[in-house]
């Protein structure tokens, strides 16, 4: 029973997120003064955010997706990397705690005869990859928001580390250019919108939190990180701008970078659908969602005994010592 319930909460739980999180931002928003703040708007800015997002998500991810294939030895044409990654957006969407990404190692199993475990861990270097750019990018604003001489060592480092990736490693090459210009595409989403609506905001600032916007938007605890988004952004640059028109800047981002490429993500979900169907055997022996848990607490219990073990040693050379 207790587990039934349990089940049924991590289902519920981010669409409820999502809805009370909007209703209580949306409760303080004055919506007298939305017509306003899109007509002093600059429409040009507006039209060139619904762009960008778009070429994020149907051009430079499918890209990055293809070449964290190649990575694995799984090797698949741009057509074919645009069905896995965009064709499985929608179900990514309405499924809580993005299991439906899970469907992916379905389609590559199916197709590709993929392991299911190699296919968990391509979705889990996709997050590795993604969070470590933008872990890099919010560095870059501390830097800038609190330069010394020790930040600029660090940063110096960083680069380094990045160009010898880079140029000296081909393997790695073309995976780091892209994870790099995806979110590099999805901050200038951020800078368009807020500029749009007169937010002037210092780069420094930008740099660092809008990468903290996107991380704990990609957490699965809420729909499409709507509601999230919003409160984060009001959050974040309250001081910038009046509360009217961030929030409404925060729900232009949440329309373009969330709804509208979703709602064009459609033409390809029949088409991934038939493309990973699989037998009723098959399904019945792989849970994605069940077997992606299981890995990740294999790991944590594994990190447990290592540390037990060290603190155990540690302890008997005191004891040791103690004794002599």
């Amino acid at each position: 029973m207790a587990s039934k319930i349990a089940y049924i909460a991590k289902k519920v739980i981010p669409g409820l997120i999502s809805i009370i999180v909007m209703v209580v931002l949306i409760g303080k928003l004055n919506l007298n003064s939305l017509p306003q703040i899109f007509e002093n708007a600059n429409v040009s800015l507006l039209l060139l955010s619904l762009f960008v997002p778009l070429i994020y998500h149907f051009v430079i991810s499918v890209k990055k997706y293809k070449h964290l294939l190649n990575f694995f030895n799984v090797h698949v044409s741009e057509e074919e990397a645009r069905l896995i990654r965009v064709g499985n957006m929608p179900l990514k969407a309405v499924v809580p705690y993005k299991a439906g990404e899970f469907l992916r190692a379905v389609y590559l199993k199916k197709n590709h005869d993929v392991s299911y475990q190699k296919g968990i861990y391509l979705i889990i270097w996709g997050y590795v990859t993604r969070f470590l750019v933008l872990l890099s990018i919010a560095l870059v604003g501390v830097l800038l928001l609190y330069s010394s001489i020790k930040a600029y060592l660090i940063l110096l480092v960083c680069s380094v580390l990045f160009a010898s990736v880079f140029f000296l490693n081909k393997r790695y090459k073309h995976l780091v250019f892209y994870s790099i210009l995806c979110e590099l595409f999805l901050v200038a989403t951020y800078v368009i919108i807020f500029r749009a609506f007169g937010i002037n905001i210092p780069s420094g600032e930008i740099l660092l939190y809008v990468p903290l916007v996107l991380i704990l938007t990609g957490l699965p605890v809420s729909i499409m990180g709507i509601g999230v988004r919003e409160a984060v952004i009001a959050s974040f640059f309250i001081a910038k701008a009046d509360f009217n028109t961030l929030l409404f800047s925060a729900l232009s981002v949440s329309f373009v970078e969330s709804v509208l490429p979703l709602l064009l993500s459609m033409v390809f979900l029949k088409k991934f659908i038939s493309s990973m169907s699989v037998s009723n055997k098959e399904t019945e022996s792989f849970d994605a969602e069940t077997d992606f848990e299981r890995r990740i607490k294999k790991v944590i219990d594994s990190m447990s005994k290592y540390f037990r073990k060290k603190d155990m040693n540690l302890r008997g050379v005191e004891v040791a010592k103690k004794a002599g």
